[in-house]
């Protein structure tokens, strides 16, 4: 095979010094973000499982995880060297941003020259803020990324000097790749094999040249794979392995996908906009505005239009720009240069197209991994546009200098907002004082039960971690309702021995924590072993945002009275009011409900049924509003329903039994009314809700949850 073109040869060994002097500002750029910034579920639980590994537990059988296991095997090996700490974690994350931002100063360098290298490598600086916090703490995702990159490097390499070991290390980074994030690895092995064989057809080498070429990088990713297969082989969990990282994501739950925002118009409003913030926003701007630091007027159609057409901008761009540089980065006079660099460009549109695909959750935080390869066609158009064309240096210069700018906005939006410190005895971080204040009452609460076997359930994985509990669970956390068959029996059978359970119900507010739709006999077994005895909320929390509020459950002692359900309302109703349509039978966190969407303004809705009571009977039910309203609170803090239950019978008429009043978007309240004064007698019962006088909204939801007929035995 013949070799690439020798006007571009010179750039293949670039000067050492500018790469130290990248990484050494690359490093001092990160030390400001390196103790701000938390995850209670994204970095708490590979901090929490990696604990485990340090201490001899056995990955996807003892502690599950559904991702490839090298993140988690690397922490547990860091751990076993330097002891468990949080900063821990935050340093491999600064180590895998100087290796990505050397990547993409490497790759815009052979591609365009040193000046765009370093145009290139300020615009990935940016990452920090516009990723922020994801790109701070320990996560699999941008240490796929970090691969990602460096295969590319080493593949560019490969098709200059067409030596094995560049194809080696290549392969080498997609089997490490393969074991970090799965899908990413497939999708880079399938970028890699079409640019290799489009290399292998310029150089006009035959089916033997590829077999061999083939042969090379699917041994560079044997070499970082089997290692990983034999280890599990002998631990005797590679079973548990494909059944998880290769099986596993297929069941992932529908409702956890986040799709992109729609073409179509955003409307105006604190409860519709809040929403949207909170999935397509940049975190510390979410954060900021919702302490006061950012004042949006969300009632004024041109701020709304404003923000619309910046975040979908941003979303779309990669739609446009991948395409644009395609056209402006191919030197269309130079066919000689754009058959020398064809397979770098399928290789890098593949893998933009691929990065797309992979993003099944599209909120801001996943969104960010697609914009490195962004930059990379970007920043190698603009320049190559720029050679022929003033237009192309102010173009460019607009575009890189809005995205440099918005990044430091943000991260100053960061450093603003993460001022507030958890401290603990793994280490120090900053966060927002909702969240600051809400893991210090958890924790708390935590050291005063130090003695009972507590579960951490959903989001808050990183107490474990913190606090330094064994997690009593072989399943992860309940990692967002990704359960294989079989989970929900192991889920239910490992909480007979716990005491106490923390509950963050609000985990993403795309998610509304329908655990019954997903382990039945575990929601079953904790609706009637536990109960809720606090709600843990921070005061700076507004609008109830994600991981500002945890329910405590904890076990109903063994002497208490003991019920049986006699009577499933749900099962009984005969009678709805208003049509049967407008009553939706749900399940919100892990209760039964019947619930009911009314316009407040008019009359109490109701349902009713006939029952016969037994003496020592009562009514319980749980006055609920929907997790739906939990992140939409704000401006509401008034407004309350009334929940009624009314008793009718021939001798006595109508009477009532007993009412709530229930703060809109409050933690379910349960209540209890005696039926005694019934005893022996056919009665109707009614249940009904209403709304109190000033209620803002025009239409709201109530739901009845766990409404059963028990009796004591």
């Amino acid at each position: 095979m013949t070799g690439t073109d020798p006007r571009r040869a010179n750039q293949t060994s670039a000067p050492l010094a500018p790469v130290l002097w990248l990484a050494l500002i690359l490093f001092l750029l990160q030390l400001p973000f390196l103790s701000r910034g938390v995850s209670f579920y994204d970095e708490g639980s590979i901090l929490a499982i990696a604990e485990g590994l340090s201490r001899g537990e056995v990955l996807y059988s003892e502690r599950v995880t559904n991702m490839g296991p090298l993140v988690y095997e690397l922490m547990g090996a860091a751990m076993r060297l330097f002891g468990p700490g949080i900063l821990l974690g935050r340093i491999l994350q600064a180590a895998v941003f100087i290796g990505c931002g050397i990547a993409v100063f490497q790759i815009v360098r052979d591609l365009a020259s040193s000046r765009a290298a370093w145009l290139g490598a300020i615009a990935f600086m940016a990452m920090k803020g516009h990723g922020f916090p994801f790109w701070t703490l320990v996560n699999y995702s941008q240490l796929a990324i970090l691969f990602s990159l460096w295969v590319v490097v080493f593949l560019k390499r490969f098709f200059e000097t067409e030596r094995p070991l560049p194809l080696l290390l290549a392969g080498i980074g997609i089997g490490l790749t393969v074991i970090t994030k799965q899908n990413q690895g497939g999708f880079l092995a399938l970028a890699a094999s079409l640019a290799i064989c489009a290399h292998v057809w310029k150089s006009n080498g035959g089916l033997a040249t590829l077999t061999r070429v083939g042969a090379i990088g699917v041994g560079g990713s044997l070499i970082a794979v089997l290692p990983i297969l034999v280890a599990y082989a002998i631990q005797g969990n590679l079973g548990d392995m494909i059944e998880r990282a290769v099986f596993g994501l297929a069941y992932m739950p529908g409702h956890y996908l986040v799709p992109f925002p729609t073409l179509a118009g955003w409307q105006i409003g604190p409860d519709t906009l809040g929403a949207l913030m909170l999935t397509y926003f940049p975190p510390p701007l979410v954060h900021l505005a919702w302490q006061g630091g950012l004042n949006i007027n969300v009632e004024s159609p041109a701020t709304v239009a404003t923000l619309e057409v910046a975040i979908k901008s941003i979303y779309f761009a990669p739609f446009l720009a991948f395409p644009l540089a395609l056209a402006f980065a191919v030197d269309r006079e130079d066919r000689y240069r754009v058959r020398a660099e064809a397979p770098m460009w399928i290789l890098l549109a593949v893998l933009s197209a691929t990065a797309y695909l992979s993003l099944y959750r599209a909120d801001w935080t996943h969104l960010m991994n697609v914009y490195p390869l962004m930059l990379l066609f970007l920043v190698i158009a603009i320049a190559r546009w720029s050679e022929r064309s003033r237009l192309g240096i102010r173009v460019g210069g607009a575009l890189l200098g809005g995205w440099v700018g918005a990044g430091l906005f943000i991260a100053w939006a960061a450093i603003r907002v993460y001022d507030s410190p958890i401290e603990t005895d793994r280490g120090r971080v900053l966060a927002p004082k909702g969240q600051a204040e809400y893991a210090a009452l958890v924790l708390e609460r935590e050291k005063k039960m130090r003695d009972q076997k507590l579960l951490f359930v959903r989001a808050d994985a990183l107490f474990y971690f913190l606090s330094g509990r064994p997690i009593p669970s072989p399943i992860d956390l309940m990692l967002p309702g990704i359960f294989i068959p079989g989970d929900d029996v192991r889920m239910r059978d490992s909480l007979h021995e716990i005491d106490a359970i923390f509950y963050n119900p609000s985990m993403l507010p795309s998610i509304p924590s329908p655990v019954t739709e997903f382990i039945p006999e575990t929601a079953a077994y904790l609706a009637s072993h536990f109960r809720v005895t606090e709600v843990i909320e921070a005061a700076a929390s507004v609008a109830k945002v994600v991981h500002s509020t945890s329910l405590l459950l904890e076990r109903i002692p063994a002497d208490a009275d003991s019920t049986e359900q006699v009577v499933d309302v749900w099962s009984q109703v005969n009678e709805l009011e208003p049509d049967e349509g407008e009553v939706v039978r749900e399940s919100w966190l892990m209760y039964h409900v019947l619930a009911v969407e009314f316009p407040t303004q008019s009359p109490a809705r109701c349902f009713s049924l006939q029952h016969t009571v037994d003496a020592g009977q009562a009514v319980t039910f749980l006055a609920m509003t929907p997790p739906g309203d939990w992140r939409s609170a704000l401006g509401n803090s008034g407004d309350f329903l009334h929940f009624e239950v009314f008793a009718t019978e021939r001798s006595t008429g109508r009477a009532l039994l007993g009412s709530v009043r229930q703060q809109s978007s409050a933690i379910p309240e349960r209540v209890r009314i005696s039926l005694d004064a019934y005893a022996g007698r056919e009665i109707s019962l009614q249940f009904c809700v209403r709304a109190a006088d000033g209620f803002s909204r025009e239409t709201t939801v109530a739901g009845w949850g766990d409404a059963q007929i028990i009796e004591a035995r």
